[in-house]
């Protein structure tokens, strides 16, 4: 498992080339766990700004908050890879 900063970074890369090209071809196939882990440090990433307001205006009326999100970060951040 990835540690928190490769997740982050690997997320604002997708962000960021998601807002310069279209991947309409582009097919992705994830486990849970990690689609919980990535939209977990999307989510502290609001939440350590201090947008958690703007997050939640964001993912709507139907956002379900991680049963434990602090369990999810702990887990990516013991399991760090080596750099």
């Amino acid at each position: 498992m990835a540690g928190i900063r490769q997740v982050c970074a690997s997320l604002f890369s997708w962000v960021n080339d998601g807002s310069h090209s279209a991947h309409d071809d582009l097919y992705i196939s994830a486990d849970e766990s990690v689609v919980a882990r990535y939209l977990t440090i999307f989510r502290e990433a609001f939440n350590k700004t201090g947008h958690i307001e703007h997050y939640k205006m964001m993912m709507g009326p139907e956002l379900v908050e991680p049963a434990s999100s602090a369990a999810i970060v702990a887990t990516a951040s013991a399991h760090k890879s080596p750099v």
